[in-house]
């Protein structure tokens, strides 16, 4: 990205009035009427001698103030930012503030030796003026080539609210996917006819969910720096969001599978996952089990077909699992808990579309089921006394079609990952680490100091199923599984790491929980994705602290050199850095103690946080290293995986045994190339009355790595490079009428009118928008 000079609008710490009028601060603050005495009023009698400030003396200091800022800038424009984020909350504030400054301006406007004139205006005022001045000069700026630094205050930097309220980062990620989701199949649902009162409930909840989310994604609240009490509001608005968009795409879907929308109503299907309150992670719900048998809808929000591994929660161990062709489907069972089960299964789902099993009890005893998990528990004293020459007791393999993965008992972290067929083999470990932190909410301040967290009362559980294998491991404040799929899929080239951990239970503990994964990869020089859009190299420079070197990730980070990559993926944002050559941390939860800003308090409300991973290691043979320190590129799979992990299978069950599938159901009229994505899909309405008007549909299409040696595509790519917008779904009604309009990024203006079944040609990295409304 390029930074003109122009952008760079103050020039001090600040944007509020002690540093808003030049460099010294106690001269701006006398700009802050709010706590000084009025200005002398021209229309008001003269008060007793001490009740105002010297107009003249006042001005005469600000206004040089004044110069000394414009002095940083080639135009004879300044902005005076007058504010704060907590600023002007009262009325006597604004009437203060507002009535004293009007003072001001009008004595300094009238002072012609001072050759200023000062009005109040917007930022859209200033650079209407910054422009005229340019064009009228012709002034010419610098441009600084970049993509992101992070805002320091003094010395410190603000890199710690990458990590801070985790919890609330991965609420956020789980809404917006929902309602994604939701958006989709609402679109499809409501394309034909539907009764009148529902479609408007429909409307109306995807609405709300929107506004919910949207005002997370403000920067005090998806950040976690807010103030305890308002973040419990944020989280109250996250879980009103997500059951309303769960209960949507219940809906939507209920509607796809009834025929006549004539006769609709809303929804029966209960969602198998649930948020009881704010304040604890989203959980499963058992699936009922009814006596004629439970439906299970199985739905895909991606727009390409995959192979997924489902797990569930079942009352009962004697089930039986029906497909549409009514053959019994495989799956594991192992119990979690009392009159707890869990069932793992893999079901072929084809694009934007439905599964439909169907789930009963059967006659069969536990001890007859043959499909259960072996755990084994590696206690405390027998990990001690093992001998290390003893393999078969220090380590455990787990192995599909695809690699293996080797595993220590002993220290609970992966040591090997190899690869079928490209005899290609790797050194991966997982250390966890605790970072001593004196910073807030905003900063991180580290200095790097780590201390490897002990393993002492650490238990090992090995799993092994027909579907998976992996080990479990508590410790303390933090457990977490590391697991295999035994499945040829995307899934299956990669190991999935789930952690959980609950900051509240670490007891004297300040700081920063982090996970560090060790390879043999030889380069200080690792990429993180910028919004999920593209990888962007980071290095660590030296002569920063080390907590300026810590940058945000949304979704993936990759570490390469000419031999190897290794790229993480994650459910949702973290703080990471790469302080040594081949390693990587990524910073799961903190707890920050220090008062920062405007938020006088700690935090330290941490909740129990799921982090989900997957980790692939792939041999140079695959994809294409990068040619820059700038950019890289991930493969094919890799972006499939990643889909995968941030757009998950939601499950739902009904009583009834009317949702009666032929075959697999989807509702695209072809299955979408991998390097296109809907990026967003919004069913739009008139905000008064929630009248449907037509969908808002952006199209991002990837870049990726064209390597001839990856031949193990899950998810086909085609040479096409475009599409059709109003030909993408295969809706409800057999043959719709769009009016079909390409709009500007943010939807506020039209570019152009396209024709019916009009193709639309996209390059690499391409973001489109369109709006798609009914004719009839």
């Amino acid at each position: 990205m390029l930074f003109p000079s122009i952008a760079q609008v103050d020039t001090y710490e600040w944007m509020s009035i002690s540093d808003s009028c030049g460099p010294d601060r106690p001269t701006c603050m006398k700009l802050d009427f709010k706590e000084q005495p009025d200005l002398p009023d021209p229309n008001k009698p003269v008060p007793p001698a001490g009740g105002r400030i010297p107009l003249e003396t006042l001005a005469n200091s600000l206004v040089e103030q004044f110069r000394l800022k414009n002095a940083n800038y080639k135009y004879n424009v300044m902005m005076l930012p007058y504010g704060g984020d907590f600023r002007f909350d009262t009325e006597y504030e604004w009437d203060k503030q507002y009535r004293n400054m009007k003072i001001f301006m009008k004595y300094v406007n009238e002072r012609k030796d001072f050759n200023v004139q000062m009005r109040f205006g917007t930022l859209k005022d200033f650079f209407m003026e910054v422009d005229r001045q340019t064009e009228k000069y012709g002034l010419n700026y610098p441009v600084v080539t970049g993509d992101f630094y992070s805002y320091t205050e003094n010395q410190d930097y603000w890199t710690g609210y990458f990590t801070t309220r985790q919890f609330n980062k991965r609420l956020g990620r789980e809404v917006l996917e929902s309602l994604r989701s939701a958006e989709l199949f609402a679109a499809v649902a409501i394309s034909g006819h539907v009764d009148g009162q529902v479609r408007q409930q429909i409307l109306s909840d995807l609405v709300i969910a929107r506004k919910n989310l949207g005002i997370f994604q403000h920067h005090d609240a998806i950040t976690g720096t807010s103030k305890k009490h308002v973040a419990r509001d944020y989280e109250l608005l996250l879980t009103s969001a997500f059951t309303s968009s769960q209960r949507v795409l219940a809906t939507a879907v209920q509607l796809l599978l009834s025929g006549d929308g004539s006769n609709s109503k809303l929804s029966g299907l209960m969602p198998l996952l649930a948020r009881p309150t704010e304040n604890r992670l989203t959980r499963q719900v058992l699936l009922p089990m009814y006596q004629a048998g439970t439906q299970l809808l199985l739905v895909n929000s991606l727009t390409q077909s995959r192979r997924e591994l489902v797990s569930l929660l079942v009352p009962v161990s004697n089930i039986t699992i029906i497909d549409y062709k009514n053959n019994e489907v495989a799956f594991d069972l192992y119990q979690v808990a009392s009159g707890t089960f869990k069932i793992n299964f893999v079901v072929d789902f084809p694009p934007l579309g439905l599964v439909i099993l169907t789930v009963k009890q059967s006659n069969k005893n536990r001890d007859q089921i043959e499909n259960g998990v072996k755990v084994e528990v590696v206690t405390n004293s027998n990990r001690n006394n093992i001998r290390l020459q003893d393999t078969e007791k220090t380590r455990m393999t787990c192995k599909n079609s695809l690699m293996n993965v080797t595993f220590s008992l002993i220290t609970g972290t992966p040591e090997r990952l190899c690869y079928h067929g490209k005899q290609f083999c790797a050194r991966m470990q997982i250390d966890w680490r605790w970072f001593q932190e004196r910073g807030g909410a905003y900063a991180s301040i580290t200095h790097g100091r780590s201390v490897p967290l002990t393993t002492a009362n650490m238990t090992v559980k090995s799993i092994r199923g027909s579907y998976t294998c992996g080990i479990e491991v508590t410790s303390g404040f933090y457990s977490y599984n590391m697991t295999l799929t035994l499945v040829h899929s995307a899934p299956g080239q990669a190991l999935k790491v789930t952690v959980l951990s609950d900051l509240s239970k670490a007891v004297e503990k300040v700081g920063n929980f982090a996970m560090r994964v060790k390879t043999d990869i030889k380069n200080e020089l690792f990429f993180v994705d910028s919004a999920g859009l593209q990888m962007m190299g980071r290095k660590f420079r030296k002569d920063l602290p080390f907590d300026g070197n810590i940058y945000p990730m949304s979704s993936m980070a990759i570490l390469e050199d000419a031999h190897a990559r290794l790229v993480v993926h994650s459910a949702q944002p973290h703080g990471v850095v790469g302080s040594t050559s081949g390693e990587i941390d990524f910073m799961l939860d903190r707890v920050a103690m220090r008062p920062e800003m405007d938020l006088p308090e700690p935090v330290k409300d941490n909740k129990p946080t799921l982090t989900t991973f997957f980790m692939e290691m792939l041999p140079s043979s695959i994809f294409e290293g990068h040619v820059s320190m700038e950019t890289t590129v991930p493969t094919i799979n890799s972006i499939f995986l990643n889909d995968l992990l941030q757009h998950p299978i939601y499950a739902f069950s009904s009583h009834e045994n009317g949702y009666v599938a032929s075959n697999l159901k989807s509702f695209l009229h072809h299955e979408i190339s991998c390097d296109f994505v809907l990026a967003n899909v919004k069913n739009l309405a008139y905000s008064n009355d929630n009248l449907h008007d037509g969908l808002s549909l952006a199209v991002f299409r990837r870049a990726y790595g064209c390597h001839g040696n990856l031949t193990e595509l899950f998810c086909p790519v085609n040479n096409e490079a475009e599409i059709i917008p109003d030909a993408i779904f295969n809706p409800r009604k057999a043959n719709p009428n769009y009016d079909v309009r390409e709009m500007f990024l943010s939807h506020l203006q039209e570019k152009r009118k396209l024709g019916s079944n009009e193709r639309v040609r996209m390059r690499a990295m391409d973001i489109k928008t369109f709006h798609l409304r009914s004719r009839e």
